[in-house]
């Protein structure tokens, strides 16, 4: 009778509150769980500081989360290292570069004298190309409001003699009301001008070289020559990557342009232009 009038009902209920609660907690576990998983699946490498919550997590679990921001944190000091060390490199070879061409420009003409000025600059142009990524990441969110129509118009005034002189026409084609954005001038001036000596060496010495702007914001730089392969207009946007092994580009004016393009909240692409040749659109 105890059995039955007694212990047999508390069983009954430790048993109906074990079945309530245990799916409870298990799902308030798992919500805090999947919360975190969320969140370290949208951290990207060009996030610093990202730390994943711990009150979110069973205590079961909180020294593997520990591990990951302890790892997270080691992380960002190697990129911050490595960071430096790009920029350090790329300012110290600045001064052997200009001695090099100095003493270089002393000597007699010929082929061999061409071709070193060439190697050089090229080298030089890949120190400027790294120093120019170095600075944009220091100068995150120092975007200022500016007139994008006519930064286009300046940056293409200041280009079109070296277009000119490379063989092609050159059409420009910006909106004369103003086009207000939020943007660093002189990074974007460093986007028109990386896509325009693009068209200037991939274009074929040919055809017309077309910088349009309309009222929403939309950068389009074209040309006319034999324009860039479906498979290569992904990875051209990456580092140190040419389409031509033996090209004379740093591997980094594009990768550059991505970089900045992305900085300012937009997206860049490449496709092919209405006339034949490549069309990147920011």
């Amino acid at each position: 009778l105890l059995f039955l009038n007694m212990i047999l009902p508390i069983i009954v209920l430790m048993t109906l509150a074990t079945l309530v609660a245990t799916p409870f907690v298990v799902r308030r576990a798992m919500t805090g769980l999947a919360q975190v998983a969320a969140q370290a699946e949208r951290i990207d490498i060009d996030q610093r500081g990202v730390q994943l919550p711990l009150d979110k997590v069973p205590i079961e679990i909180t020294p593997l989360v520990k591990a990951i921001n302890a790892a997270l944190d080691r992380l960002d000091k190697g990129y911050e290292r490595h960071r430096r060390f790009l920029a350090d490199a790329a300012h110290e070879l600045r001064v052997p570069i200009a001695v090099v061409q100095a003493r270089l420009s002393q000597l007699p003409q010929g082929e061999l004298k061409s071709q070193l000025l060439t190697d050089v600059a090229r080298l030089g142009n890949v120190a400027e190309h790294l120093l120019d990524l170095q600075r944009l990441d220091r100068n995150v969110g120092a975007l200022q409001r500016l007139d994008l129509a006519l930064l286009v118009r300046e940056a293409a005034a200041d280009l079109a003699p070296l277009v000119v002189g490379a063989g092609y026409g050159f059409e420009v084609d910006a909106p004369e009301m103003p086009v207000w954005i939020h943007g660093d001038s002189l990074a974007l001036g460093r986007v028109i001008a990386n896509l325009v000596h693009n068209a200037i060496v991939h274009g074929g010495g040919r055809g017309t070289i077309c910088v349009r702007l309309d009222a929403r914001g939309l950068l389009e730089v074209s040309d006319q020559g034999a324009g860039i392969p479906v498979g290569d207009r992904e990875a051209i946007f990456e580092p140190f990557h040419r389409l031509r092994a033996a090209g004379s580009g740093s591997g980094l004016g594009l990768h550059l342009v991505k970089e900045i393009v992305q900085h300012h909240g937009g997206s860049v692409s490449v496709g092919e232009a209405a006339g034949g040749g490549a069309s990147f659109r920011v």
